[in-house]
C-alpha cells in the first residue's frame, strides 16, 4: 500500500482510504481470491486503484475507477510495458521490474 506522505509516519492516527494513493497485490495462486474478495473490499473502502500482480500471468491487472463500490479493471500489463499510475505522474513504472 503506498499512501499520502504524512508528517508522523501516521504515529497519531491511523491510515484510511483518503490516504491511499495505490494497492498492490502480489498473486501467486490466490488471483480468484484477490479478484473477486479483496477488490470489491478495496472498492467498497474508497481505495480508487488497485494492483493485481498476477504471477502465474506474468501481468500486472489495473483496477481503477471506484464506482458503486466496484473497481473496473482497466488494463493487463504485460512486462515490456510501461505504465504511468495517476496518482505518480512523473514515474513511468516498468512493468518487467515490478513481476521480478
Amino acid at each position: 500500500m503506498l499512501l499520502q506522505h504524512h508528517p508522523d509516519y501516521y504515529a497519531a492516527k491511523r491510515h484510511s482510504p483518503e490516504d491511499t494513493l495505490l494497492v498492490i497485490e502480489v498473486s501467486d495462486t490466490t488471483l480468484r481470491y484477490d479478484r473477486n474478495r479483496k477488490a470489491p473490499l478495496y472498492a467498497k473502502s474508497g481505495v480508487t486503484e488497485l494492483w493485481i500482480e498476477n504471477l502465474e500471468g506474468d501481468v500486472i491487472l489495473v483496477f481503477r475507477d471506484s464506482r458503486s463500490g466496484r473497481l473496473f479493471n482497466h488494463a493487463a500489463l504485460p512486462p515490456r510495458r510501461v505504465h504511468l499510475a495517476p496518482a505518480f505522474p512523473d514515474i513511468l513504472f516498468k512493468v518487467g521490474e515490478l513481476l521480478g
